[in-house]
């Protein structure tokens, strides 16, 4: 009888410290920083050059400080990344080990409202894809590729899909973000039957969303932060949620499911043909234009570093200029 009034009395206190909200409650999200750029630190081309290979395989590495390459500009409050056609096209971050659960901000500008612009990769991958098949406009008949068809597929290639009103998308696998005025797309990169409007088997499933009132890609720096928690890519621009990519059902190293939602979570197109890689990589590349990054940082959102190699690549103590990212 004695200890069934003593677990009557715990169960009692429980209850009282539950309803006084004095049980610890559930730990919350906790994020570490592994990559951080804000440019400030590089005194010219040369030295952002020799630190940002350490970490981003970049191409044209033989470009820097040219019009038609890398270069840092003044601009933003400080320097910025400018990266142009055709010498610039390419940051891709082979190194950077990415967590499952990841939350990535930085401040964009430039890009097109026409089919090349500027783009950012996520769930992309780290080799050059080689296209098999073509179709032949000539003869309105699929054949073997050639090289003369541009079959080395990186994320500043031209992929031949002629959807949607534009000439083409970039790149064979991931999803994408391309600078596009006063709206941000948010691209799947899916597989197609090659024909004449997919010329080299490669689609786009593609949802255009509007930018918060007043920012245009072509004058300002828009803040974008990209979220992955649990197979759900969620796109923000200036804070404000844009859309989401629910990806599942992984094939031979793809996810081939996809799903992107708008901002109010209505369904605005989905694929079962997607390729989203389960190796995640980063990049950013060029088409024809020209992108300025800045203020780039790259968290985990679970706390976990395990596998990942934390290389400070510029001077922490420099001061932050531009504004704040929220």
């Amino acid at each position: 009888m004695q200890k069934l009034k003593n677990t009557m009395a715990l169960l009692i206190a429980l209850a009282l410290v539950a309803s006084l909200g004095l049980l610890p409650a559930a730990a919350e999200e906790e994020k570490v920083t592994f990559y951080t750029e804000n440019f400030d630190a590089y005194e010219n081309d040369t030295a952002a050059q020799a630190e940002l290979t350490k970490k981003w395989k970049v191409e044209d590495n033989g470009s820097w400080g040219n019009t038609d390459g890398f270069s840092l500009v003044a601009e933003n409050g400080g320097k910025a990344l400018k990266m142009s056609w055709l010498g610039g096209r390419l940051l891709l971050g082979q190194t950077l080990l990415m967590p499952e659960a990841y939350e990535i901000k930085l401040q964009a500008k430039g890009g097109s409202t026409g089919h090349d612009s500027g783009f950012i990769f996520v769930r992309t991958i780290s080799q050059v894809y080689q296209v098999t098949k073509v179709f032949d406009t000539a003869t309105n008949q699929v054949r073997d590729a050639v090289a003369n068809d541009n079959i080395q597929m990186s994320l500043f290639e031209g992929d031949g899909d002629k959807s949607d009103g534009f000439e083409n998308g970039v790149g064979y696998a991931g999803i994408y973000l391309k600078l596009h005025g006063d709206k941000l797309y948010i691209v799947v990169k899916t597989e197609a039957d090659v024909d004449a409007v997919h010329t080299k088997g490669i689609g786009n499933l593609r949802y255009a969303a509007s930018l918060p009132s007043g920012k245009n890609f072509e004058n300002d720096y828009v803040n974008i932060k990209i979220v992955e928690k649990d197979q759900v890519v969620s796109i923000y621009a200036e804070d404000t949620l844009l859309g989401s990519v629910a990806y599942s059902e992984l094939k031979d190293s793809y996810f081939t499911k996809a799903v992107i939602k708008d901002a109010a979570g209505a369904e605005v197109g989905t694929t079962d043909r997607a390729k989203i890689s389960s190796d995640n990589t980063v990049g950013f590349s060029t088409r024809g234009s020209t992108m300025y990054l800045d203020n780039i940082q790259m968290d985990s959102l679970s706390g976990e570093l395990t596998s990942l190699k934390v290389v400070p690549i510029y001077d922490a103590s420099a001061p932050e200029k531009g504004e704040a990212i929220p």
